[in-house]
């Protein structure tokens, strides 16, 4: 897929844009954080993102965080702020789920669709890492990732970004368990 082609799938699908902080590109270290769903359209990711930034709380955004950052957010040293500042988040499902699971096992989604949009997101941002919520959506990228030496990866031209999966950071998620293994992922740079 071309630069062109990449940039008419994104500029189709307004929606789909993603929360890009603005620090983004000034980071050597590019994260990608890639949702495993869209429930509501009048509630887009980048809205939930802005609220945090705007210092409210968002249970399972605020799990993966602390994950991230290795700190409980009564650390004074926990700042959600500068980490949505400096990562980007995309949510590249074209359906929504109004009330319901995530990506339901009898359901078939639009892989094509969803993995063209992944692709253009790659290609436009060339993110270094991308952490992927849920073990569905894990299942649904995994095929289209080679395995690199230490974690899985996708080349789009001269390009590489490496993918980690965690489960998705909602019920039963502890960002303790998770907090060692995101690190290293992210301390990963070849």
């Amino acid at each position: 897929m071309s630069d062109d082609t990449a940039q008419k799938v994104l500029e189709l699908e307004p929606e789909l844009q993603p929360w890009k902080g603005p620090d983004y590109e000034k980071n050597q270290l590019k994260v990608l954080v890639l949702g495993e769903s869209r429930y509501d359209e009048d509630c887009p990711d980048k809205q939930i993102i802005q609220e945090i930034i705007n210092g409210k709380r968002n249970g399972t955004f605020t799990k993966f965080v602390q994950a991230v950052l290795g700190k409980h957010h009564s650390d004074p040293r926990y700042d959600a702020v500068g980490f949505w500042n400096r990562t980007m988040f995309y949510n590249y499902h074209a359906s929504f789920f109004p009330g319901g699971p995530r990506i339901s096992p009898t359901r078939e989604i639009d892989n094509a669709q969803n993995q063209k949009h992944l692709q253009a997101m790659l290609r436009k941002y060339k993110p270094t890492h991308c952490i992927v919520w849920g073990k569905r959506n894990w299942s649904n990228i995994e095929p289209m990732l080679q395995k690199d030496e230490s974690y899985y990866a996708t080349r789009s031209d001269d390009h590489k970004t490496l993918f980690f999966h965690v489960v998705h950071p909602s019920v039963g998620f502890s960002y303790e368990k998770w907090s060692e293994s995101l690190s290293e992922f992210l301390s990963y740079i070849k």
